[in-house]
């Protein structure tokens, strides 16, 4: 069976476990199985959102907070593994003085969800500081320290034994620093620790 009948198959199960599935494959590259589960995965982060946008808020006030205490004066950010960038728009939305955005994931179909709810939820001015490209993390196109800021919401966790390639390169591109919130398996239920490993 091709892959594009395995993931339209995929689509219609929602009992599945995606990334799970396709490992099972053993003819995928981790970066496919990463950028083809996120890909099956469109619109169910904006779902969440929706359903849990107090929880969203009181997350990005912790991170608008941390970022306005320890940055002064930055002027370019980027966002990792944006995704479907409900995160990225509540950030936005507080760091004004930030002259561009850029917004990047491995999943363009996601990016495109998240470029259309962006630019419903943002005016004109936020909107014309949006910088969307599609790309895998641990190669980035930019030069060594050319971003001011460097952040990631949940975007190492599924990159397992790539994320100290990751890190080491939003290190080479950062100018002035970089924040991970990322989940942390020493502090996780059970529950998050399976789904972890």
């Amino acid at each position: 069976m091709s892959l594009t009948k395995i993931l339209y198959k995929l689509k219609l199960n929602k009992d599945i476990n995606y990334t799970q599935y396709l490992r099972s494959l053993k003819n995928l590259s981790e970066l496919d199985i990463i950028r083809h589960s996120y890909d099956l995965q469109t619109g169910s982060y904006l779902k969440r959102f929706f359903a849990r946008e107090k929880k969203y808020i009181q997350y990005t006030n912790e991170i608008s907070q941390v970022i306005n205490s320890n940055f002064k004066n930055f002027r370019t950010m980027i966002d990792c593994g944006c995704g479907e960038m409900t995160v990225s728009y509540l950030i936005i939305k507080r760091l004004i003085s930030v002259k561009k955005f850029f917004l990047c994931d491995i999943s363009l179909n996601r990016m495109m969800e998240g470029k259309k709810f962006l630019r419903k939820k943002l005016n004109k001015t936020l909107t014309n500081k949006l910088n969307f490209f599609c790309t895998s993390l641990d190669k980035i196109p930019f030069k060594d320290n050319s971003i001011d800021l460097i952040f990631t919401s949940h975007a190492l966790e599924p990159n397992k034994i790539k994320s100290i390639n990751i890190i080491k390169e939003l290190y080479r591109i950062s100018k002035k620093g970089l924040i991970f919130c990322e989940p942390d398996y020493t502090t996780a239920s059970r529950e998050q620790k399976k789904r972890m490993k």
